[in-house]
Order: structure tokens, then sequence, then C-alpha cells
């Protein structure tokens, strides 16, 4: 009845398919039929949420072939679903207490308390989250690293390895005034943060598909995410921003109150996140990709 397909287009891979649909934000869920746009959701969505959009759309195709009290989800990370199962009120409200108190212990444990206690709190994060960035492996020889489309694919685009990347073209002007700063940052960033570099003249379509619009281009990714760095291009500043940029590979602080009220003496703006037992997975998820877009502007 529905015939209704699912597939996703990685846009730092292949960014002029995706600015030609005009998606500028991540994920951007858009609904096609017949080859138009019917729907579109920006924004990470829990399960239930995704499932309502799907249960909604199929509705609308075949009128009254859908389970009015709607369907049980799994949880996440299952390999089935029941079929036929009749929801819960825990489904309905995305609320499973356990699984949100288990959310809540893992994330303590990722979570540093703050930037003071780092040290005494850096055997409670996970293996996934040491996996990150490896201090010990992140530019280790403090120089700026020519990329090409093969190398950007291998080093940046497919691990969760923060880059700061300058996009430039050899006679731009601009470019050549501020090499010698781009290489001094990278040996101030020695063993902490990889930093590298593409020639545009040499790279014509990896340039084009990050959609570098003039040089030089500065932009810093991490797991399929990225951010464009438009301050001053200054020895300090840059530096400045990759300091801030550096604690991304941390995620989210977890604080107390006395932890928050050090905070509140060195940082000019800070999010803070509350949450309890009933907090989802995804919840804290959608947590972590905020910090990126917060890089030299804002604490969370």
């Amino acid at each position: 009845y529905y015939n209704f397909k699912f597939a996703k287009v990685d846009c730092v891979a292949f960014g002029t398919a995706c600015s030609k649909k005009n998606v500028h934000s991540f994920p951007t869920v858009v609904l096609f039929k017949d080859g138009k746009e019917v729907k579109t959701s920006v924004g990470a969505k829990d399960l239930a949420s995704m499932s309502k959009f799907v249960e909604d759309t199929l509705e609308s195709i075949r009128p009254g072939s859908r389970p009015k009290e709607g369907v049980k989800l799994p949880k996440v990370g299952a390999a089935g679903v029941a079929v036929g199962a009749k929801p819960d009120v825990s489904a309905e409200k995305d609320k499973d207490a356990a699984g949100g108190k288990a959310a809540g212990e893992k994330h303590n444990e990722v979570a540093t308390a703050s930037t003071s206690s780092e040290k005494s709190t850096a055997t409670k994060k996970s293996t996934k989250t040491a996996e990150v960035v490896p201090k010990e492996t992140a530019n280790k020889n403090g120089k700026s690293i020519p990329l090409t489309a093969e190398s950007f694919q291998k080093l940046v685009t497919t691990t969760r390895d923060p880059w700061f990347v300058k996009f430039y073209a050899p006679w731009c002007h601009h470019c050549q005034a501020m090499a010698p700063n781009w290489q001094g940052m990278a040996r101030e960033m020695q063993n902490r943060l990889n930093v590298g570099e593409v020639n545009c003249d040499v790279e014509k379509r990896l340039c084009k598909d990050v959609r570098v619009k003039g040089y030089p281009t500065l932009l810093f990714f991490q797991g399929g995410e990225r951010v464009e760095y438009d301050g001053l291009r200054g020895l300090g500043d840059l530096i400045s921003f990759t300091n801030k940029a550096v604690v991304v590979r941390d995620g989210v602080l977890d604080v107390d109150a006395a932890a928050f009220e050090e905070l509140e003496k060195t940082e000019e703006v800070i999010f803070l996140y509350f949450y309890d037992h009933a907090t989802t997975t995804e919840d804290f998820q959608a947590l972590e990709r905020l910090v990126l877009s917060l890089i030299g502007h804002a604490k969370l």
C-alpha cells in the first residue's frame, strides 16, 4: 500500500546535493512524493516523534490503515519489534524510567564534573568517550597536514576526531597573509587538536562538496558535524578559538552546584540542562550535538 522508502545523504561528502535542497541544519528529514518535497522536519527527534512522523505519513497515504492507538515502539537498540502489540502508557509518553535512569548514570560516567576537577573525574569517562580523540595521537608533530579528497574522507569525514581545516588557494593574498599564523596555531595545538589544510586549486571537487565560497574558509569538523570560524585571523584569535574547540572532545560537563558556581566566575554565557531519571538516551545525544555550535560563544 505505502511503497515507503528510507534513505540518507552524508552532507559533508555530498554538500552540493544538500545545498540544492536548502539543507543547512542537521539532521534534516525530508519527505518526498513524486520527486517533490511534502514535509520537512529539522533537528534531532526521539523515537516516538519520528514514529509519529512516519505513522501520520502512512495514514495520509491510506486513510484508516494505521492503528488509532498507535504502535508499540521497540527500545532503542532492539533487534526486533513486537508486531501487532498494543502500546502501553510508558511507550506513549516516551518515559522509560529504568532506561532513563540508566542513560543518566551513563551520562554521569562520560561527562567531566568541571574544568578544575578534570583530573579527579578522568577515571569516570567511558572507553567510548576516550576513543573520540586520543590526546596522544592528535597533531603529533604540531603541523598543519595537507589533505587530499582521499585523506580528508579517511581522517575527517569517517571519524569522530575533531579537525580544524583551512581551505585556501595559493594565489589568495589573504591566505598568504594568514599562513604564518595558521602554522603558529598548529604548533600551539600539538598533541591537542588535529589541524589540516586543503589546496582548493588542486582539490576542486572536495572544496565544492564542502561549499567553500571564498578563501580562506576555516571549518571545524567533528563526527559529521561542522561549524565555520568567522572570527579574526590573528595568531591569538586562532589560538583562542582552538583552545575552546579542544574541550568538545569532553562532551557536556556534568556539574553540581559548587562546580556551576565556579563556571559562573569564568563564563559570560552558560546553558544549563536539567535532567532526571526519565531523561532518555536520545535526549543526551541531542544535547551532545549542541556543543559544536556553541564553540567560542557559550559553555553547555
